[in-house]
């Protein structure tokens, strides 16, 4: 076992620290008042080489592949360095440093103890080269973070394996591990005190978050790394929010993604596995959705379009017996406005026709003697490209241009890309700075989401990509959607996958969902499908794909007796794309999720922390869990604090109480949260937009743009802020636009607003007046008016767009009908 030691000299460079011990070298680098990074190595520090971060203070020999990473300007912070501690100072953070057995400690200015390691064994190499290190716990600490994981949010007491697997199969209780390496963690302590840890090394390593007990060390934590160096990032705030966004901003916003991959993307592998005409079958797909009356935005092409001769699949091969003329099938989507994405594998089979010349390109991981490695891969041996080097990742481009991109392919779907290895002695180019392939394995996955995003920019420059990765390391958000795998067709699969993806949303990855319907298996039964569909419609990706093992195709109409209902549910999800679309414009922006746990908005309701299934979409929809069999009626607590309208039937539910609810098989279920705002559509073309909310005082914004180019850059967008605001006689709607998009100018502008007043006696506008109709058909037909509606005790109101092109008001006046100037 091999220690730090003792600190021997301590020197400071403007954001930097360098240390040196007794037998490693280390850097501390402060890179705002809330993020601290500690890099440790023992022996001789490397140069910086980081595929990560995406916001640093330093050169790094990666900056010029991530050409948009941020350079964070030079945070203040003061230093101490006394005879026995280091303590870094600034204007969140205390980082004590023990000097005599390196001890790390880390407080909040105003005292709150967020990480404190383990005395005595803080940090060590034992003799399999592998670096543990170990820290304080309590066992009131709640755990959560690590990416995709089964079982529940709160990691404490459990321990878990990170390396990216090819997991078909997985148990939905207890797989572990699966397709993501994300080694974050998010400690919530005792009074509110909330760090992230961030271990920046993809090693594959083993989280224990209090599985093992100890006599000696009381209760303790550890992250053990199979190699690589001590590289930890300290991220505080204020709430879990906070933490999460920093996160998030630290290793890279999701980019503002085109707005068709939020809507339903058609996927099954049966089509492309047939022996004919796939084209055919998958035109007919797209028309039968049509004629059911199913919106759809797009296909996943299965990676059976790719077979050769021989039965095996090889990258950048179109099959011509299934895609005889595959541009012209390619066009024929286009034409119709859909996206196609087709799947590609990193692993080149020796067998590929073009492996001698990616070969001569340099474009595959080798052994540590310099020959290409091959390693096991669907359909026999293969080498896998090494997207650490620049070699690698043009080699790769070329051939997503020539044969995909070039033809009007905007969406890359990666799959199988966790680059397992048997062998653990290859090794990556990795920029320079040569790496053994197991620190490198997701790192690599990134890379290749990276390359594909690149490839479509720079083919098609004011198209937005869209790029789909089954495996990532943290980071991978920044290019990329996901989904939770190879799941399977059963409840259990059902209710592990939302949890499963609640965690992957509070570890920095917004854009996620899963294969609803379930991937491997038999059929589901009807019930299972829809209430998987009513359930994955509130989620980014929404995605109906199989490869049912009884000879099935999971498509929305598979059951006769659900299939209107099914129809609905996702006529709705088009519904929804407006809010879905802000809640993506804000996770670009911000960092914040689009789908959240309870706990990540009521913490301080302790009876939301343990709530798995039950979710947020945005701040404004609850989606309560409706995920079992024969579930008519549910018993539903809703947070405290906070109150909750059922838009149906105008009920309002306060909250820290449980009450029961109606969740027949035909119905979605969810609440709008009082206080905030969604923006939903009356149909899915969009040619209104509806805002939906509650007579209080409120903020709130609306963005909107043509949803694919790259013109809302330069200002062809719509941002809409809105107040809702107490007024003399009753409330006082306000608004400010910057921009203006014709699509807008065209559309209708619906208000829906539950009211706990009832009927507003006069709705003024530009100080002319609103006139209120008595009957609902005579409110759909009029251009401007407003009805309430008794039974939901609603107030709808249609406005002229013009009216948002300036700064204007609208005043509700519950007194008498008088005029009044505003």
């Amino acid at each position: 076992m091999i220690k730090p030691g003792k600190v021997l000299s301590v020197e400071r460079k403007q954001t930097r620290l360098s240390i040196t011990t007794e037998n490693a070298q280390a850097t501390i680098d402060v890179l705002t008042a809330s993020v601290i990074r500690v890099r440790l190595c023992f022996g001789l520090l490397a140069a910086e080489r980081n595929y990560a971060f995406q916001q640093t203070t330093w050169d790094d020999l990666t900056d010029p592949v991530f050409e948009r990473r941020q350079r964070l300007a030079q945070t203040s912070f003061a230093v101490d360095d006394n005879a026995t501690h280091i303590v870094l100072i600034t204007a969140k953070l205390r980082l004590v440093i023990d000097k005599a057995a390196w001890r790390l400690s880390l407080f909040s200015i105003d005292g709150k103890c967020l990480h404190q390691d383990l005395a005595n064994r803080a940090l060590f190499v034992d003799s399999n080269q592998r670096l543990t290190h170990s820290f304080s716990r309590s066992d009131q600490d709640r755990w959560l973070g690590l990416g995709e994981k089964t079982g529940p949010l709160d990691k404490t007491g459990l321990r878990f394996r990170m390396e990216s697997t090819d997991a078909v199969g997985y148990s939905p209780s207890s797989g572990d591990p699966l397709y993501k390496h994300i080694p974050f963690l998010l400690r919530a302590g005792a009074s509110n005190a909330f760090c992230g840890l961030f271990y920046n090394n993809a090693w594959p390593s083993e989280f224990d978050l209090g599985a093992t007990r100890s006599g000696y060390w009381g209760e303790f934590g550890s992250a053990r790394f199979d190699g690589g160096d001590f590289d930890l990032c300290f991220i505080h705030g204020d709430s879990i929010k906070d933490v999460i966004t920093g996160f998030t901003h630290l290793t890279g916003n999701p980019p503002l993604m085109p707005r068709y991959s939020m809507g339903y993307l058609g996927s099954t592998m049966f089509y492309t596995e047939l022996a004919k005409r796939s084209d055919l079958a998958i035109n007919a797909f797209i028309d039968k959705c049509n004629f059911e009356n199913i919106p759809v935005s797009g296909f996943h092409l299965s990676s059976g379009y790719t077979t050769g001769e021989d039965g095996k699949r090889y990258a950048f091969n179109w099959n011509t017996d299934r895609f005889p003329q595959h541009e012209q099938f390619i066009n024929h989507f286009a034409q119709q406005g859909l996206a196609l994405s087709p799947n590609i594998k990193p692993g080149i089979l020796r067998s590929h026709p073009d492996f001698t010349a990616l070969e001569s390109e340099q474009a595959f991981i080798r052994s540590n003697n310099g020959d290409v490695h091959l390693e096991q891969f669907w359909g026999g041996e293969a080498a896998y490209v090494d997207f650490s080097a620049e070699s690698g990742r043009l080699a790769w481009k070329k051939r997503l241009k020539s044969s995909l991109v070039s033809k009007g392919i905007y969406s890359i779907w990666n799959d199988n890309n966790e680059f397992e290895f048997a062998d653990t002695k290859a090794m990556c180019v990795a920029d320079g700075l040569p790496e053994n392939v197991n620190g490198m394995r997701p790192i690599l996955s990134n890379l290749m989401a990276k390359v594909a995003y690149d490839a479509v920019r720079e083919q098609h420059p004011n198209v937005r990509p869209f790029v789909l990765s089954r495996a990532g390391f943290a980071g991978m958000q920044h290019w990329a959607h996901t989904w939770s795998g190879d799941n399977g067709s059963s409840w259990a699969y059902l209710k592990s996958n939302v949890c499963t993806m609640l965690g992957m949303s509070i570890s920095g990855v917004a854009f996620n969902g899963m294969d609803i319907g379930g991937f491997t298996g038999p059929a589901p039964d009807a019930e299972l499908f829809l209430r998987w569909v009513q359930n994955g419609v509130f989620h980014p990706r929404f995605c109906i794909h199989s490869a049912n093992s009884d000879n099935t195709v999971s498509e929305p109409w598979m059951h006769a007796s659900v299939k209107s209902d099914i129809a609905h549910a996702m006529q709705f999800r088009y519904r929804l794309l407006p809010y879905l679309y802000q809640l993506a414009y804000t996770a670009h922006t911000s960092g914040s999720p689009i789908c959240s746990p309870l706990l990540y908005h009521f913490w301080n309701d302790e009876l939301c922390r343990d709530q798995n299934h039950d979710f947020m979409l945005g701040d404004a929809c609850f989606v309560p869990a409706v995920l079992d069999a024969d579930m008519q009626t549910k018993l539903q607590y809703f947070p405290s604090g906070e109150t909750f309208i059922d838009t149906t039937t105008g009920h309002w539910f306060k909250g820290g109480s449980s009450y029961v609810i109606n969740t027949p098989l035909h119905q979605l279920s969810w609440f709008l949260r009082h206080g905030q705002w969604m923006v939903m559509s009356s149909d899915q073309t969009h040619s209104d937009f509806e805002f939906i909310g509650a007579l209080s005082d409120s903020i709130f914004s609306f963005y909107w743009d043509d949803g694919i180019s790259f013109d809302y850059q330069n200002g062809a967008k719509l941002e809409l802020e809105l107040c809702l605001r107490q007024h003399k006689s009753g409330f006082e709607l306000s608004w400010s636009p910057v921009g203006q998009l014709s699509q807008w100018t065209k559309a209708a502008v619906v208000f829906k607003i539950y009211s706990d007043r009832g009927c507003p006696m006069q709705l003024l506008c530009a100080s002319a007046n609103i006139d209120q109709v008595l009957y609902e058909e005579q409110w759909k037909a009029c251009d401007e008016g407003f009805w309430f509606n008794l039974d939901t005790q609603c107030i709808e109101i249609k406005l002229h767009a013009s009216h948002f092109d300036d700064t204007g008001k609208l005043l509700f006046n519950f007194e008498n009908m008088i005029a009044v100037s505003i």
